[in-house]
């Protein structure tokens, strides 16, 4: 579903690319996963690997965890790329 010429370009980059819990079965699928936990384990793998700051993109559902992160973490993001995103409207109960 990625575009081929993105695809390209990532693999050109000297970044670090990974994937969310319970993709290609990394996880058993138990339960929905929730944004924060996405969050919490980007975090970790940036703490693991002692990357202070970093560039982020964030593709279709990824780009709610990119937003999440940012918002939370802003000092741990050099600069924010969302790619295939949307916003959510939430209506107020009052």
């Amino acid at each position: 579903m990625w575009s081929p010429t993105l695809l390209r370009r990532l693999n050109k980059s000297n970044g670090n690319n990974f994937d969310n819990r319970g993709v290609g079965e990394s996880t058993v699928w138990a339960k929905e996963f929730l944004i924060n936990q996405f969050v919490n384990d980007t975090i970790g793998l940036l703490d693991v690997l002692n990357i202070t700051e970093a560039d982020i993109l964030g593709f279709s559902m990824d780009s709610f965890v990119a937003q999440e992160l940012a918002s939370k973490n802003p000092d741990r993001v050099n600069s924010l790329i969302l790619y295939a995103s949307s916003w959510r409207y939430r209506r107020s109960s009052s």
